[in-house]
């Protein structure tokens, strides 16, 4: 099955970098287009959500200076020491999947992340954003809507676990409960340009002319010099072009 595409624009992959609000992973671009390698694809280059720790934990402000340097192999060895030192340290454990990730290891990412789960870490909304951002990775939509929806649970108030969850649900082919999420984002944080930006990519796919326009008019007025911005135009431009020659 193949992912849908807007304009003969194959969808592009994510990025695990410094999180900016509604910016995203640049995961490879050279991927088939086979939904099994899922969220990385689903959107071109649309901004996309951004895996993260939350700042207000720390393991140990020394040791977590390697990650916010992306040190991997030093943060890896330092926690792994620190584990070892406490082996129920569910911090520690969350940590270790989050830099796993950022080695690209998804399958060990997913690992620590649901050994943090069973350590007692429960309710930090971000685990599971990102425990569904490594799903998507490994191709597990289910898994990684499942994940998703569980962050959405844990705090409804936070716009980028519906950001994410539009994404799956985007690559799932299940375009309204995208749509959906996208505007729940936007009720929450009206503005997000990321979920506009997005909203705006759907509906030009669905020849929704009016809406695209509105959601690229609300990016204007934040970010006038953004780059999918000016791509979005032309392409409304064009597919609206296209369409009244047929």
């Amino acid at each position: 099955m193949m992912l849908k595409t807007v304009d003969g624009i194959a969808p592009g992959p994510l990025n695990k970098t410094a999180p900016r609000k509604g910016q995203g992973f640049a995961w490879p671009r050279a991927i088939s287009l086979l939904i099994l390698t899922v969220l990385p694809m689903v959107m071109g280059c649309a901004s996309q959500p951004v895996k993260h720790l939350p700042e207000q934990r720390s393991c140990d402000s020394a040791i977590d200076e390697a990650v916010k340097r992306g040190d991997w192999p030093k943060a890896l060895a330092e926690h792994e020491r620190l584990l070892a030192q406490k082996p129920g340290d569910c911090l520690a454990l969350y940590h270790l999947g989050y830099i796993w990730g950022q080695m690209g290891e998804h399958a060990k990412e997913v690992a620590y992340y649901e050994k943090s789960i069973q350590c007692g870490d429960i309710g930090d909304d971000l685990l599971y954003f990102n425990m569904g951002m490594a799903k998507a990775d490994l191709g597990d939509m289910q898994g990684a809507r499942s994940a998703f929806e569980k962050a959405t649970t844990i705090n409804p108030r936070n716009p980028e676990n519906y950001f994410g969850l539009g994404f799956v649900d985007q690559a799932s082919g299940r375009f309204t409960e995208a749509e959906k999420s996208w505007q729940r984002c936007l009720t929450i944080d009206p503005q997000h340009t990321g979920c506009h930006l997005a909203l705006a990519r759907l509906l030009i796919d669905q020849s929704r002319w009016k809406d695209a326009a509105a959601h690229l008019d609300a990016v204007q007025a934040l970010e006038p010099d953004n780059d999918e911005l000016r791509e979005l135009r032309e392409l409304l431009e064009s597919r609206k072009a296209l369409e009244y020659k047929k």
